[in-house]
């Protein structure tokens, strides 16, 4: 048994089923929280690159996403996402898997005598993921170090002491009056 009764059990599938990425908000929660990893990776890479494989007469349309690291012309995948999604086009793609990025198409080549077109992009982390990572670095380490900034000099030119007292109490019987 876990801490403060919690058991993982067969008894808790119907709380998973209904409460653990069963809302739109707990879907998008859970997909910035698995990609953060990507994320940090990602905005420390100057130059990223992914290709896509979209069959193009197929319902299951788009079925490899490759990750370049720095070269998109190298022979081989520095990374590649094990993924196969339907009925999407690259923009809803990238929308769904991939919110905290934003890319450019670089170029679309034909594979397959046609069947696929393989669309090169260059993608950045976007405003959504920096901010995600920062949040994050956050909860996980606390505030960052800064300075404390100067606190100016009071102002002298105003009133003394005496005068300031004088017409801070006038000011409080003017306003009990009112």
């Amino acid at each position: 048994m876990a801490a403060g009764g919690n058991v993982f059990d067969k008894a808790a599938k119907q709380y998973f089923a209904q409460h653990v990425a069963a809302t739109p908000e707990a879907k998008r929660r859970l997909l910035m929280a698995t990609h953060l990893e990507f994320i940090r990776r990602y905005r420390d890479d100057k130059e990223i690159f992914f290709g896509i494989d979209y069959w193009v007469n197929k319902s299951i349309n788009i079925r490899e996403v490759g990750v370049y690291f720095g070269d998109r012309h190298k022979d081989r995948f520095d990374f590649k996402f094990p993924y196969w999604a339907g009925h999407y086009s690259i923009f809803e793609f990238m929308t769904a898997f991939s919110p905290w990025l934003d890319y450019e198409h670089l170029e679309v080549d034909e594979a397959l005598g046609g069947e696929v077109d393989v669309h090169t992009l260059r993608v950045w982390v976007n405003m959504l993921g920096e901010d995600y990572a920062d949040v994050e670095d956050f909860f996980q380490n606390g505030p960052r170090e800064r300075a404390e900034p100067e606190v100016p000099e009071p102002n002298s030119d105003t009133f003394a002491d005496e005068e300031y007292n004088t017409w801070a109490m006038q000011r409080a019987l003017d306003r009990d009056r009112s």
